[in-house]
């Protein structure tokens, strides 16, 4: 074990020991002596499947279909060992022991091992098992990750629809409140810069929260895909996809639009600031903030995202997306005892199709895509608020129109 000193050397090893974690080998496609049929124990994505999932009917057919053969009374599986890698925040990167890394032992050095958090994430860029006589490490290569908005590797309230995929909409954020009885997450929100979270303001709001049995917000969850699993993966007979570690980041403030009061509907909008920065990867990104001047129309086709209810589940424990359109604001205003919708807010969606944002999916984006330079380019158009009682999808939803407040957000995103 390397020592960069005394303090770190035994942090170091009390760190690595005994951890078993997943390969990240995300390379290029392999060639024919790429490829090795070994003991199961000694690959890190079989071991790990078997370790977390083997009650998953996905997991068993996959392991069947890497199956090689046996060595004595061990099983084989065709395993790729190549060194290619990707670090937990996407980089590119080498399988190396961990004495020859000069950039993870520099972020051993800058990093506070007493978090348990932190040490979590620097066991993330873990490539070998317990087996292997050498501790190593995912090497990333020294390149920085541009800040593109918008952009995915796939190009209180989803109602209907269907489960995304496991890298679609990365801005998707999860807020987890504390409750009486433990954690529950209880809004949604955007990603829009690598420290700022775009969400309802009544996400943010005590008063509201509280009336569902929640206190204060634990942490900002991101990179979320399934609820339930700790390591989310998608199998097939070709192989697997499997999601980087999700980011949980505390909140160090939060800022609720001056015009909005406790109760109503209008100004449904708040700013939070993570008390760090996220690691950009494949299954983190921000979303781009649209133009003040940009307009919707009943042509347009929106998408919303989240875990809220479902026709079966009061929460979803898996992402799920929809289609929904835009719905002339005088089929809204009908429904209002007071004010109509004025031009901060849109009305979209329920209109008895069954598909529609539901309890849980508030603060979550309303999603409009554009060409933008040759690249299709996701905004947040709206921001899911609320809707008028009865069962989801059956009546239009509210959100709040994003590019009414652009001037506001971006004059906030310093605080």
């Amino acid at each position: 074990m390397i020592c960069v000193s005394g303090k770190w050397c035994s942090v170091t090893r009390q760190l690595f020991c005994g951890v078993v974690l997943l390969f990240a080998l995300l390379g290029s496609s392999s060639s024919e002596n790429d490829i090795n049929c070994v003991i199961l124990k000694h690959c890190p994505l079989a071991l790990k499947l078997v370790e977390t999932k083997r009650d998953d009917p996905a997991a068993i057919k996959f392991l069947r279909l890497t199956h090689c053969g046996f060595k004595g009374r061990q099983p084989m599986v065709w395993c790729n060992m190549f060194d290619k890698c990707k670090t937990p925040d996407n980089r590119d990167g080498k399988c190396v022991s961990i004495r020859t890394c000069s950039t993870f032992i520099d972020l051993i050095k800058h990093s506070e091992l007493s978090d348990e958090q932190v040490r979590k994430s620097l066991s993330d860029f873990r490539c070998s098992t317990i087996y292997d006589p050498d501790i190593k490490v995912c090497c990333a290569e020294n390149e920085e990750i541009k800040e593109e908005c918008g952009r995915q590797s796939s190009d209180n309230r989803i109602y209907g629809g269907v489960q995304a995929d496991i890298n679609e909409y990365p801005w998707m954020a999860l807020l987890r409140y504390h409750k009486t009885d433990g954690l529950a997450y209880g809004c949604g929100g955007s990603l829009i810069t690598s420290r700022f979270v775009l969400t309802a303001g009544h996400c943010l709001d005590p008063i509201i929260y509280k009336t569902k049995g929640l206190k204060s917000i634990h942490r900002i969850i991101l990179g979320e895909y399934d609820t339930r699993n700790k390591t989310d993966c998608i199998y097939n007979k070709y192989g697997s996809d499997c999601a980087d570690p999700v980011q949980e980041i505390e909140m160090k403030a939060f800022i609720i639009h001056p015009g909005y009061m406790s109760g109503y509907t209008d100004n449904d909008i708040g700013i939070i600031k993570l008390r760090e920065k996220v690691r950009y990867t494949d299954f983190i990104r921000p979303i781009c903030l649209p133009p003040e001047t940009m307009e919707v129309t009943e042509k347009d086709i929106f998408m919303i995202a989240g875990w809220g209810k479902t026709p079966k589940d009061k929460m979803s424990s898996v992402k799920r997306k929809a289609r929904i359109e835009m719905v002339d604001k005088e089929l809204c205003n009908q429904y209002l005892d007071d004010k109509p919708l004025d031009d901060s807010k849109i009305c979209a969606g329920g209109t008895g199709d069954g598909v529609d944002a539901c309890f849980g999916d508030s603060g979550g984006p309303m999603m409009l895509g554009r060409n933008l330079n040759n690249h299709y380019t996701n905004f947040v158009i709206g921001i899911i608020s609320h809707g008028f009682g009865g069962t989801c999808g059956e009546k239009p939803g509210v959100y709040t129109f994003v590019p009414y407040y652009i001037d506001w957000i971006k004059s906030n995103l310093v605080f």
